[in-house]
């Protein structure tokens, strides 16, 4: 008998073949075509929708940034720093939180009693860096340039801001 990752959770955990699956994919665990039993066309087409949804909105970006310096933390945390400055329900948060797990955003541990510990599953550079290129990409067609010009030319931009970026651009040149 050929023993595949569903197998061995089944036995080790003594969860549904659908439980299984799940938590394949909530502990982002490496998985082959053979282990989950689907055709290499869906599996493929499943991978293109996980890198799409691991996009964050602003509101999981607000949950993130709260996440990147607390991390691990409570879904109490996150409503607590969230609460004064957007004026979220608890309860709202906590369905933003078990989405984002769902996306693969963030990971959970088991924390006291019955209560999750959530942290990001990707830094903060990585994921400041993706939403860079994707805002350059389609507000900007992938052009740099377009976007410094663009964000010189519609503020008032103070003789420090200049200097810093002429020193940036020198640097560069090196």
């Amino acid at each position: 008998m050929k023993v595949n990752a569903i197998h061995l959770i089944w036995t080790v955990w003594g969860e549904s073949r659908q439980a299984c699956v799940h938590r394949i994919h909530e502990r982002n665990l490496i998985t082959t075509n053979v282990v989950l039993g689907l055709p290499y066309d869906i599996c493929r087409h499943k991978a293109r929708l996980m890198r799409k949804m691991k996009k964050p909105s602003a509101a999981e970006t607000a949950i993130l940034t709260i996440l990147w310096e607390n991390q691990p933390c409570s879904v109490k945390t996150v409503h607590a720093h969230l609460k004064d400055e957007r004026g979220v329900g608890y309860t709202t948060v906590l369905k933003q939180v078990q989405r984002m797990l769902d996306k693969g955003l963030v990971s959970r541990q088991q924390g006291q009693g019955r209560s999750f510990l959530y942290s990001a599953t990707e830094t903060e550079d990585a994921t400041k860096s993706d939403l860079y290129e994707r805002f350059v990409q389609n507000a900007f067609g992938g052009s740099a340039s377009e976007l410094v010009m663009h964000a010189l030319g519609n503020q008032t931009t103070s003789e420090a801001e200049i200097n810093a970026i002429k020193d940036f651009i020198a640097k560069l040149e090196k």
